[in-house]
């Protein structure tokens, strides 16, 4: 027959009470908490980079589990410090152009009513798919930089979704500007 715990029902220990409850009726449990928090410290001291990657797991979980708390936890916290979450975004958006760029293009096209969003590593699969050169010039992106065009511009119906995008030149993108792709490509000799 097992025995358990009469307070909590947990695991038998000694005197019908769990290890617990037992030390705290000797007056030993304070004792037994300081030993615990000092193994504790040894711990991460001796295991810092698993203890790291533990913790950020543990908190990717609680943001998964919590996004609303998350979110608010998040704002009072930039209110709190304004100048260095302008740094801290600041610091990201020089990291991190491509991830910029198409954020702007899909809050224009959510404005302009032409749906759809882009995904995030889209500049990079068109510069694979376009062998680094501009859709219509052929210019290699070495020299230039690229810039995201819709094939079929928004007022024109396009959607904003990636198999509506392609990479052009800075030159080429203001030139074909809001014009239809056949109307621009007859235009410039390249289609009958």
């Amino acid at each position: 027959m097992k025995k358990y715990c009469v307070i909590c029902g947990g695991k038998f220990h000694a005197k019908g009470l769990c290890q617990k409850h037992y030390l705290a009726e000797r007056g030993k449990l304070e004792h037994v908490r300081a030993r615990h928090k000092l193994a504790n410290e040894k711990y991460r001291e001796n295991n810092l980079e698993r203890v790291r990657k533990l913790g950020r797991a543990a908190m990717r979980r609680r943001r998964e589990a919590n996004p609303e708390k998350v979110r608010a936890i998040s704002a009072e916290w930039r209110q709190r410090n304004i100048e260095k979450a302008r740094l801290i975004n600041a610091a990201w958006a020089k990291a991190n152009p491509e991830k910029i760029r198409i954020k702007i293009a899909n809050r224009a096209a959510a404005k302009r009513g032409g749906g759809g969003k882009l995904s995030k590593d889209l500049t990079a699969r068109l510069l694979l798919l376009q062998k680094n050169k501009c859709a219509i010039c052929h210019c290699k992106f070495v020299e230039v930089k690229p810039t995201l065009d819709h094939v079929l511009p928004l007022k024109l119906g396009g959607k904003n979704e990636d198999s509506n995008i392609q990479l052009l030149c800075g030159s080429c993108n203001s030139r074909k500007c809001a014009k239809h792709p056949v109307d621009f490509m007859q235009a410039n000799g390249f289609l009958l």
